[in-house]
């Protein structure tokens, strides 16, 4: 029994249940080494924000729970949900952060920092699917007007008095995290209504390297109660180094910018040895995926809803048209870039005539650029129309995953399958003599691959076994031939059948079924497996074509 010190943050819960017609006033309780800790109580909410810490002592590997509570006047206070922290091992000054799925609705967030343990620092080999915890921070959507015009079916959307009162709000998911919403907002006075929302809201997220976060971008009415879905947008996570932050603008499917900063809490990198952790210049190389975001632009101010066109051949990029703007035009909308460096690209400015949206509106100008070389720096591109009017445009990139992770990965892929092999093989070894059987096979096989049928394996074990039997080496070449065929039952059918075929002549005789068929243990004499032959051999001709054979394959009777 390890006991350690720890400051317990209560950071903030995200979506919790309604328990008072549309709000609760919530606070969170737990009961660590005998003693019961208790928060604030936040009224009227449900995404409460407390920032509590407590200092207590916990176990290691102790489950602690907390209780969501809804403070009631005059009343007993109901539960609202309970989540579990388990505690981790700590060394002395570890911070560590976790979001907790709370089993009525939604998540809490905390922040532990070990203040005392007996246990040291233990570092730990590189595993690729280790889970990344990223703080992400969704601080404004830009230029989606265009996509609020063809998705929402609002009445008369153009219109400002329509476009002020609608209320905004986004969902985030991983495979590794249900989905969450952040507090719905509207576009504040001043700002562009019906393209700019203000959030600056923190969403906690788990995901492994590679893996998709989805966000979705949704609106509704003022008198609406559900939202709809505006456009939706994804980013894959990078191998992030432990506490690194990334800001960078993410394109919407359709039309429109998100605004994100990410801060990577908990990393694949995170307390592995120093040997195998990249440096930043490593991680950050060039190499990602380009974006191009239009920033703004002088000399269109004077016109009512101004928007800008890039053309790359056939790819054609519009922006959402900026209404009664002034100087200067504000676009701040990014595009995923799918071309090369010095593809040439030919911009035209509008002015969109609100009362037709959907029509082009008057062409006010035209001008050309090249895609200039983007490196790990953001490039900027000025296209100069005339003296007094110009657009400016960026281009970097949102890096994907480095190479030094991609070759940990696979590395770690084959170290994996390796132990997962031999672990497999070790357990269907009965006897515990370092071979498999043709029936120990049989069952190991299928584990390792599910999708193989009972027929392939038994046929497949002679093709590989020495003496009836097969060692740890030659099991694993089993597993890589499969893979190599990408298990496909044709392909693993045919290798067999040219295993039989020794003679290379498209066809296997009797004597050649008989010698190879002792081995799979289907028949427990010659004259079983003659009757077996013979019932294949649909044209009489003492040999199986390739289509006889498989056909027994798929349709004799194995024990």
């Amino acid at each position: 029994m390890t006991k350690i010190d720890v400051e317990l943050t209560i950071l903030e819960a995200k979506n919790l249940a309604v328990s008072d017609l549309k709000r609760s006033d919530p606070y969170i309780i737990f009961i660590a080494n005998k003693e019961k800790y208790k928060t604030k109580v936040i009224e009227n909410v449900l995404d409460p924000v407390w920032n509590e810490s407590f200092q207590t002592k916990v176990e290691v590997g102790e489950k602690l729970m907390l209780q969501i509570m809804d403070k009631d006047v005059g009343k007993k206070d109901n539960e609202n949900g309970v989540c579990y922290w388990q505690v981790p091992s700590m060394y002395t000054g570890q911070m560590i952060y976790d979001i907790l799925e709370i089993d009525k609705k939604g998540f809490l967030y905390i922040k532990a920092v070990c203040n005392n343990s007996p246990l040291q620092k233990q570092l730990i080999p590189f595993d690729y699917e280790k889970i990344t915890l990223l703080e992400v921070c969704i601080i404004s959507v830009n230029g989606f007007y265009n996509s609020l015009i063809s998705n929402t079916g609002i009445k008369d959307i153009t219109k400002p008095k329509v476009l002020k009162h609608l209320k905004y709000t986004m969902e985030l998911k991983t495979s590794k995290t249900k989905c969450q919403r952040l507090i719905k907002k509207k576009t504040v006075e001043g700002q562009q209504y019906g393209n700019y929302v203000f959030f600056d809201q923190r969403i906690f997220l788990k995901g492994t390297v590679n893996d998709e976060i989805k966000i979705s971008f949704l609106t509704k009415e003022k008198h609406q109660k559900k939202f709809k879905v505006i456009t939706n947008s994804s980013f894959i996570i990078p191998d992030f180094l432990p506490n690194e932050i990334m800001t960078l603008p993410i394109p919407l499917s359709e039309s429109g910018s998100l605004q994100l900063r990410i801060t990577c809490l908990e990393s694949v990198y995170t307390n592995v040895y120093p040997t195998v952790i990249p440096t930043a210049d490593m991680v950050i190389e060039k190499k990602g995926n380009v974006v191009m975001k239009l920033t703004k632009s002088n000399g269109f101010g004077d016109f009512l809803a101004p928007y800008a066109t890039v053309q790359f051949g056939p790819l054609l990029i519009t922006t959402s048209p900026i209404q009664h703007s002034g100087e200067p035009v504000i676009f701040n909308e990014s595009f995923l870039a799918l071309v090369e460096t010095g593809t040439k690209a030919i911009v035209r400015m509008y002015n969109k005539d609100m009362k037709n949206p959907n029509k082009e509106g008057k062409k006010l100008c035209e001008g050309k650029f090249e895609v200039p070389e983007i490196k790990n720096k953001p490039v900027k591109v000025v296209v100069r129309f005339n003296s007094i009017s110009q657009l400016e445009i960026e281009f970097f990139l949102i890096r994907t995953t480095s190479s030094v992770f991609d070759e940990l990965e696979k590395t770690n892929r084959i170290e994996k399958r390796n132990q997962k092999i031999e672990s497999i093989f070790n357990r269907f070894d009965e006897d515990k003599d370092g071979y498999l059987k043709v029936r120990e096979f049989r069952t190991a096989i299928q584990f390792v691959n599910s999708t193989l049928t009972r027929n392939l394996s038994v046929f497949l074990f002679p093709c590989f076994a020495i003496n009836n039997k097969i060692n740890l080496t030659t099991f694993k070449e089993v597993t890589e031939v499969l893979t190599s065929f990408n298990n496909s039952h044709d392909a693993i059918t045919k290798y067999i059948y040219d295993f039989i075929d020794q003679n290379k002549i498209g066809s296997i005789t009797l004597s050649q079924f008989i010698n190879f068929a002792h081995q799979t243990q289907i028949a427990d004499n010659d004259k079983e497996l003659t009757n077996l032959f013979n019932s294949f051999d649909y044209d009489k001709s003492n040999s199986l074509s390739y289509k006889e054979f498989y056909r027994m394959i798929q349709c004799v009777i194995i024990d």
